[in-house]
């Protein structure tokens, strides 16, 4: 049963304010730092985590793919897009990359709760 989220971001100061974030909402969870890590901890353990919490440019695989590999791989696990870009375009494209939903920074724990505690 998943049970965690997965926070795939390159910046690990604000990956570990990510993980205290969901700490606070009593939510369990890893960090990975690039895409191609998320996939391949996904592949392997992919019944662990019930979501992911993607930033959208990270090197060796940027978010937009690393979702679309999850999709590929056919997980059900709830995608989450971060990203820095308010702008319309940049927000339809993690929709489009299969993004369930998609944050803009700086993200408020209130954003991590609408978004992960259905």
């Amino acid at each position: 049963m998943a049970n965690q989220v997965l926070i795939a971001h390159d910046d690990a100061f604000a990956a570990n304010v990510i993980k205290e974030n969901l700490k606070s909402l009593g939510v369990e969870s890893d960090i990975v730092h690039d895409g191609q890590e998320c996939c391949e901890k996904l592949e392997s353990n992919g019944d662990e985590y019930y979501a992911v919490l993607m930033d959208f440019y990270m090197p060796e695989m940027e978010g937009l793919e690393a979702t679309r590999c999850i999709k590929d791989l056919g997980l059900a696990t709830y995608v989450v897009g971060i990203t820095s870009d308010k702008a319309p375009e940049a927000i339809q494209m993690g929709y489009d990359s299969g993004m369930d939903k998609v944050l803009v920074k700086p993200i408020s724990i209130k954003d991590l709760e609408e978004s992960l505690l259905k």
